[in-house]
């Protein structure tokens, strides 16, 4: 499916990762998920924005954990024995393989978007930046928004990112 929104078209997103976040539901890009971990040990660092969590060591490799609802503008994430960290690819602006996580309340399931109407103006009173959103649609009954992960990244600067991946280095 072939999603415009901001008057650019996005990449064809066929299928996505459902997650719930309080009582709201989302959705991202199945392409864009590595994988889906048990909360870890989380190791918190100095001086990190609130959004960063902290970092986990995965298989020798450190990756920030993101907490999306600071990054959606509201209170931490309270972990439950359901939270898990969603493990996304991106990359930097140099075309470099990023790995980042993203806590979550609970992990729901994949969807296909083949009969699924995206709308991609967001009329709905909603605390997440608009430009968050790629769209709301409707799965099997349950209004979810699809979110734009590449937009969260760029809001949040590369060099805190580095700089917690330096830290836990240090410790």
């Amino acid at each position: 499916m072939n999603i415009t929104s901001n008057n650019k078209t996005m990449a064809a997103i066929d299928k996505v990762l459902t997650f719930s976040i309080g009582d709201e539901s989302y959705a991202i890009d199945v392409l864009r998920v590595q994988e889906i971990i048990r909360l870890p040990k989380i190791t918190r660092l100095p001086r990190m924005p609130e959004y960063i969590r902290g970092v986990i060591n995965l298989r020798g490799k450190i990756i920030p954990i993101f907490d999306l609802k600071v990054c959606f503008g509201m209170t931490a994430l309270t972990e439950t024995p359901k939270t898990c960290v969603v493990i996304l690819e991106t990359e930097d602006a140099e075309a470099n393989t990023l790995n980042a996580g993203f806590l979550v309340d609970s992990v729901n399931d994949i969807v296909s978007l083949a009969n699924t109407h995206l709308e991609a103006n967001v009329d709905t009173e909603t605390h997440i930046p608009t430009h968050y959103i790629h769209g709301i649609c409707q799965m099997g009954g349950t209004v979810r928004t699809l979110i734009d992960i590449d937009a969260i990244l760029k809001d949040t600067p590369l060099e805190a990112q580095s700089e917690a991946k330096d830290l836990y280095k240090g410790i």
